[in-house]
């Protein structure tokens, strides 16, 4: 079960939209605010990476969501690039 769902449009849009939403039943508030905080973190230095990409983008957190930072990085980092062969493929 993917505990990390990314939602995207490809219509390119100059600065990048993200949104990080996270399930209410992962834990208390500090706890989904702290998920949030290192999301977007990853995200803005990201930024410029995925701009030719996307135009905006959702991240959802579902429950049982437990990585550290850095593995939370590579998976994000994974994911954008099959989004970006994808997108790629279709252009």
């Amino acid at each position: 079960m993917e505990t990390i769902v990314l939602y995207y449009s490809p219509i390119y849009d100059f600065p990048l939209k993200y949104a990080v939403v996270v399930d209410r039943k992962f834990g208390k508030a500090n706890e989904r605010n702290k998920l949030k905080r290192k999301l977007r973190h990853i995200l803005r230095t990201h930024s410029l990476f995925f701009l030719p990409f996307f135009g905006n983008l959702l991240i959802y957190c579902k429950k049982g969501f437990n990585l550290s930072y850095y593995e939370m990085h590579d998976l994000l980092i994974k994911k954008f690039m099959e989004i970006r062969k994808c997108c790629k493929e279709l252009l």
